[in-house]
């Protein structure tokens, strides 16, 4: 998205990225060791949701105003400042989760992952319903209805056999194509 060459993201991003997360593993690891053996260190890594927030709304703009350079900066800058602003609402978060249920704050977590893991794969079952919707039958019968398999096997390995048997025969009964395939 942002056009940068591959020699600059290996000689500046990259490293950059690596030190920001060694770095905070390591605060997070000292902060669980001076608070006790009940503490555990939270991992620390790039943010997913602010890296698509960054890329889509600010670095994209830019790169198409002023070029790669200019579009990393600018998402550079904005990334900062969004670490300053964490930095400076830090000390109020201990009076947050106290006035907080602890629903409420994992709700917004577990709605970013919800959607990051399986938006893609929504997408994939209406781009060709011919492949997804006996897999998807199969998900929704084991996790959802806690409809056991076979010699007890995982849903998720019934909902890949299901897949296989039946995708090729569906698609030449409808005639339609594979995803990813042209018709």
């Amino acid at each position: 998205i942002v056009g940068l060459k591959a020699d600059v993201v290996a000689a500046r991003v990259l490293p950059g990225c690596a030190a920001a997360t060694a770095v905070g593993n390591g605060l997070f690891a000292l902060q669980a060791y001076f608070l006790g053996p009940d503490a555990t260190a939270n991992p620390h890594g790039v943010s997913a949701v602010l890296l698509a927030v960054v890329l889509a709304q600010v670095a994209a703009p830019e790169r198409a105003a002023a070029g790669p350079e200019a579009a990393y900066e600018a998402a550079l800058f904005t990334a900062s400042l969004v670490g300053l602003i964490e930095l400076a609402c830090a000390p109020f978060v201990g009076a947050l989760k106290r006035r907080m249920p602890a629903a409420a704050l994992h709700a917004s977590v577990a709605g970013q992952a919800l959607v990051g893991l399986a938006m893609g794969f929504a997408g994939d079952v209406w781009a060709a319903p011919a492949d997804a919707l006996g897999p998807l039958v199969v998900c929704f019968c084991c996790y959802g209805a806690n409809i056991r398999l076979p010699g007890n096997a995982p849903g998720g390995l019934g909902a890949v056999v299901v897949g296989a048997a039946l995708g090729p025969p569906v698609r030449r009964m409808f005639g339609v194509a594979a995803a990813g395939e042209a018709p």
